[in-house]
């Protein structure tokens, strides 16, 4: 049993989230206590791990917001799944993209509709995959509460694997009268058999009046390696704050050295 703790702050379209525990490594095989950041502004996306396998002093990462702020971590996402749904790079549900089913599905004892994604966006994933098999994602809403979302399903129907993803979410009411998730488990099933599970639980949210003027700001540390997505550049922080640019002429041996091993892990090539 792993436990992690998290802390999300959300503000239009302003994300602040803080991750610590154990994450596991790849490169290590093995649990590391680490430390998680990041945040998007508006504009940007920064995202900074304390401990990466090769990275003395941690990794950064920045750019342009991406397809999905924070990927398919269910830790956070069904906050933003209930408060943020339209939103491209929170909750990313795209009604256009959905039908209504004509029936009413009963979850944890609630009668829900259900969306299911239309027959035009599967064909058009199939064309893009290549592949007649295309996962399917359907989405219960609670009729009698707000049609808050209450369990997102999504499943792979590819021969020999038999993949499902569900997720099923809790509530509370806050004093605002608004639905927020009180807890949440998210399993993912193949051919039948459990492979992974998680479950959390909100200990405590507020709507404060006023947020921390740095709260979607985040610096780098010193000797932070940072990978500038939108600018295309890579440097270290140096002591002072300032950038070391990395070109081809003065890539740290240490540098150099991980990108070799994970190329190693991935079975890939290094370009000279």
């Amino acid at each position: 049993v792993i436990k992690v703790r998290h802390k999300l702050v959300v503000s239009g379209r302003k994300v602040s989230w803080e991750w610590r525990g154990p994450d596991w490594s790849p490169m290590d095989e093995r649990f590391v206590e680490n430390y998680r950041r990041a945040v998007f502004d508006g504009q940007i996306f920064k995202d900074y791990l304390a401990y990466m396998y090769g990275y003395p002093a941690g990794y950064g990462g920045m750019g342009p917001c991406p397809y999905m702020l924070y990927y398919d971590d269910m830790s956070v996402w069904p906050f933003f799944l209930a408060c943020r749904p339209a939103e491209r790079h929170m909750g990313d549900i795209d009604l256009n993209d959905y039908v209504l089913a004509p029936a009413v599905y009963m979850v944890s004892g609630r009668p829900c509709v259900a969306l299911k994604e239309s027959p035009s966006r599967l064909t058009a994933r199939a064309a893009r995959m290549r592949t007649p098999a295309v996962f399917r994602t359907t989405i219960y809403l609670d009729r009698a509460r707000d049609f808050i979302p209450l369990r997102f399903i999504i499943r792979d129907p590819e021969p020999g694997k038999g993949k499902i993803d569900d997720l099923q979410i809790e509530y509370q009411r806050s004093d605002q009268g608004l639905w927020v998730p009180k807890a949440w488990r998210y399993v993912a099933i193949t051919n039948g058999k459990l492979v992974s599970a998680s479950e959390a639980r909100c200990t405590s949210f507020r709507f404060p009046q006023r947020l921390e003027p740095d709260a979607f700001s985040l610096n780098f540390p010193p000797g932070t390696y940072v990978q500038d997505d939108g600018n295309r550049t890579a440097y270290l922080i140096r002591e002072d704050g300032s950038k070391q640019f990395i070109t081809k002429s003065n890539i740290p041996d240490w540098l150099d050295q991980t990108v070799r091993a994970e190329a190693a892990r991935l079975g890939m090539d290094v370009a000279e």
